[in-house]
């Protein structure tokens, strides 16, 4: 079923609730109706007006409904629904059709949320987020000391025909109340969208542009020429405006002055007239959206140098704002990352649609720039991973947001134990890597992985067609996880690079803990670099010498450099055939790749045990990718290709 129909069946579900809601229990389709509005916001989510017909009159009220991040089509389609209080509701692939299979799908994520609680706030599915909206139930939602769910149980059991309400389309589904808390994407979205803060701040800011004082004290001095040149603009649009309204009979009277220059603010941010067209009519309209666009496009330089102006003061404006509490929330992420940790729980579809904030105030502004007065919780927890021990794991759904996964969250857990050494630790990193998309989403506002995100789908298909030719999947795992890392390595070069000023004068103060937690990490990949160093070393064929090979292990990168240097210019060297010359020149290459790694692997060690109170998110997100991309890359590394290297150096 497509995104589409999903969001009809769900604005039908809404419209039955609100008939049953006022009372009118016929079931005649002329008595119930629905029209989609202009939502008049970039957010993406659709509002919708619901009409129930009672007693003759038609009774109205609103409703919103947005899809909440694009997932794969294993896994359920979740949405966010605005009705009375936010709700999210789940709709699975698969559709459920008994109300047993129904109550195991919502204790399977309650279980996992009573295991991360109470260090990890969950939004777990439930009955009561929907059936207290009856008005028969309503009372039983209001009550205290009394286990509601389990009431709610009992009555569906003892009532099949109330399971209709717990029923979207052909399929049960899971719904959640999120009550006062608000959703983590939404937040962040809101501070970040800076085209939405321009769009306001122009109209906001119109009844500045009326005079020169005001106008200066609100954007700055030495202003005078756009102020001038603008307000010319304005009157000239009254001017024409006047004549368009005597061509179409209409008085002075019946457009006041304010009224004109709204309209005129109102395209100038891109926002819909606001024009009552029971009075104008639409020819009216569109003939005034002629003239506006007319006008801005020959005059477009002092439309653009407007603009920038706006644009400009928006971005003075929330640089810091939006810094502060960037830097809260990562604090915040890493927190989060350690208590999953330590339940030994991996979310394996970690998202800022999969979050929600729980703070100290109704207003996310109010508490986001202060880490320890908010907190980030969880919504949708089906496609968690339980891992106890590598034998006793259950399987979790093999799923993940294309932004923020791997190639290991499309292979089962046997395939994953038999191609890397700790499946609980890859299990555990698949969050970690997308906190790294998060983190730098956060700041920057764009995408860390846009150019390899693509890659998961295709990942999804290469698997497919290689079962079908009875390839081992340990075989297909290794082949999809070098194409995606080297993709993903080149674009975290290119976007750290590109982003260098901004991520080292934002510095982090980690706790103890959560340094602790990532030089662990740290430290796991610097004893496997030392025990590949030293199997490189004693495996090669070219330096016999025991003394010489303890020089190249003890060897600093510099050193290296000038060794390979004389190594491949010396008599001896002359003599080798040109395949053993490339053999060796080979050998120096990887010598110093991994002696850089190394040199940075201790060097983000000491940043962890002596700086984490002051660390960059540059240099966070270079040891979180380091870890991550470490790990998961190792099965795919051979000889007959070239590994990718991360720059991440000072």
């Amino acid at each position: 079923m497509s995104g589409t129909d999903n969001i009809d069946n769900i604005v039908s579900f809404f419209l039955n609730l609100y008939r049953i809601q006022s009372g009118v229990e016929s079931l005649d389709p002329e008595l119930v109706a629905y029209n989609p509005i202009q939502s008049g916001n970039d957010t993406g989510e659709k509002r919708y007006e619901l009409k129930v017909n009672r007693d003759g009159k038609w009774r109205t009220r609103r409703m919103t409904v947005a899809p909440l991040g694009e997932g794969t089509a294993s896994k359920s389609a979740c949405y966010k629904v605005v009705y009375d209080d936010i709700m999210v509701i789940k709709i699975p692939p698969n559709p459920i059709r008994s109300f047993p299979d129904y109550l195991k799908a919502v204790r399977a994520e309650q279980k996992i949320g009573r295991r991360l609680s109470p260090d990890v706030p969950c939004l777990s599915p439930n009955l009561e987020a929907i059936l207290t909206k009856l008005p028969h139930f309503r009372q039983l939602g209001e009550e205290q000391n009394t286990d509601i769910e389990k009431t709610l149980i009992s009555k569906v059991k003892s009532a099949p025909g109330l399971q209709s309400h717990l029923k979207i389309g052909n399929t049960f589904v899971l719904f959640m109340s999120l009550s006062q808390h608000a959703f983590f994407g939404d937040v962040m979205e809101a501070l970040q969208n800076k085209e939405g803060q321009i769009k306001s701040e122009i109209l906001h800011g119109m009844d500045a542009t009326e005079d020169i004082h005001a106008f200066e004290s609100r954007y700055g001095e030495g202003l005078d020429e756009l102020f001038f040149s603008l307000n010319d603009l304005v009157r000239k649009f009254e001017l024409n405006l006047g004549k368009l309204m005597t061509l179409q009979g209409f008085d002075d009277i019946d457009i006041p002055e304010f009224k004109r220059r709204k309209w005129f603010f109102q395209r100038l941010a891109d926002k819909p007239l606001e024009i009552d067209l029971s009075k104008f009519g639409q020819d009216f309209v569109e003939e005034i959206e002629k003239l506006l666009a007319r006008l801005f496009e020959t005059e477009k330089e002092i439309i653009e140098r407007y603009r920038e102006m706006i644009r400009s003061r928006i971005s003075a404006k929330t640089y810091s704002r939006n810094i502060a509490i960037a830097k809260s929330v990562i604090v915040n992420l890493l927190k989060l990352l350690n208590d999953l940790k330590d339940k030994g729980v991996a979310l394996r579809d970690m998202k800022p649609e999969n979050m929600f904030l729980i703070g100290e105030s109704d207003n996310p502004e109010n508490y986001l720039r202060n880490p320890a007065q908010f907190r980030i919780g969880l919504i949708d927890l089906e496609t968690c991973a339980i891992i106890e021990n590598e034998k006793e794991s259950e399987q979790p759904l093999l799923a993940g947001t294309p932004e923020y996964a791997t190639p290991a969250h499309l292979f089962e857990n046997e395939v994953l134990a038999a191609v890397y050494p700790d499946l609980k630790r890859i299990v555990m990193l698949q969050d970690w890597h997308a906190t790294l998309g998060i983190i730098y989403r956060t700041i920057v506002a764009r995408p860390l992985f846009e150019k390899t995100a693509p890659l998961f789908q295709e990942i999804i298909r290469a698997k497919e067609k290689a079962l079908k030719k009875h390839i081992p999947p340990a075989d297909i795992l290794k082949n999809t996880s070098w194409i995606f890392w080297t993709s993903a390595v080149e674009e975290f070069n290119d976007n750290i690079c590109g982003r260098t000023s901004i991520l080292k004068s934002t510095s982090v103060s980690l706790d103890r803990v959560e340094a602790s937690m990532l030089a662990e990490q740290i430290t796991l990949e610097k004893e496997k670099s030392k025990e590949l160093l030293k199997n490189k070393v004693d495996s090669q064929p070219f330096f016999k010498n025991p003394q010489t090979k303890k020089d190249l292990l003890k060897a600093t990168v510099p050193a290296l450099i000038t060794l390979a240097k004389l190594g491949m210019k010396g008599k001896n060297a002359q003599k080798l055939s040109p395949q053993i010359q490339r053999k060796m020149a080979r050998f120096f290459k990887d010598l110093i790749a991994l002696k850089t790694k190394m040199a940075d692997q201790q060097r983000f060690l000491k940043m962890l045990y002596e700086d984490y109170k002051a660390i960059s998110v540059y240099d966070l997100l270079a040891i979180m990718f380091t870890i991550v991309f470490s790990a998961m890359y190792d099965p795919a590394a051979d000889e007959t290709r070239q590994a990718p290297e991360i720059k991440v150096g000072e």
